[in-house]
């Protein structure tokens, strides 16, 4: 029988993280009430132009989800779950970009639910390919940090 052990480390002290978990709700924020906009139908002043662009809306997704799975990684110090056994085999998850992940497919499913949004799976591929990207560039820039 093989087991699986799941372990939680983060690299930085709590007391060095008030500037970054700063700016990851800040950021968190915003996007919230853009979010929130957009659902209800309120006009925002650069989105129209934003909207005629090609490419744009996936282009938004991947750098803004991105980003807030970089600020959320730092915010939490780059905490990550560790996987140990036979099948993981060492393999690391930064937990900030997880919490991305949920929040962001989460909201493309809810779009469904609203008229003037339609739920689009090019988005959410958008969003997946946007955290991984960020993720692996923040694990290399603190890898070589150190």
């Amino acid at each position: 029988m093989f087991q699986t052990y799941i372990s939680i480390d983060s690299l930085a002290k709590p007391d060095r993280l008030w500037r970054p978990r700063l700016v990851a709700a800040t950021f968190f924020t915003v996007l919230c009430f853009i979010i929130v906009s957009l659902n209800t139908e309120i006009q925002i002043p650069f989105a129209s132009k934003i909207r005629g662009l090609p490419a744009a809306d996936k282009i938004a997704h991947f750098g803004v989800y991105g980003s807030l799975a970089m600020a959320v990684n730092f915010a939490l110090g780059m905490a990550h779950l560790k996987l140990t056994g036979r099948t993981f085999d060492n393999r690391y998850f930064q937990i900030g970009s997880i919490a991305v992940l949920i929040f962001s497919l989460g909201e493309e499913f809810s779009q469904q639910f609203f008229p003037s949004r339609t739920m689009d799976v090019w988005d959410a591929a958008c969003n997946i390919a946007g955290v991984a990207f960020f993720t692996w560039m923040t694990v290399r820039l603190m890898s070589r940090s150190r």
